[in-house]
């Protein structure tokens, strides 16, 4: 049907394919990032990591 002899119409195909497949592995790697995202992260800050009153001054 397609005479392609030099395989131009494969190379581009497969190009294609190879481009949407990333496509997808990122729109999954950002989505299993945000699904599993810690809600509480680890505190950045030494007095939110003690949950400690405040000491007298």
């Amino acid at each position: 049907m397609f005479d392609d002899p030099h395989g131009h119409r494969r190379r581009i195909v497969t190009v294609t394919g190879v481009m949407v497949g990333l496509l997808c592995l990122c729109v999954l790697a950002i989505g299993a990032s945000v699904l599993y995202a810690d809600p509480q992260p680890p505190a950045t800050h030494p007095a939110e990591a003690v949950e400690a009153p405040p000491l007298p001054r």
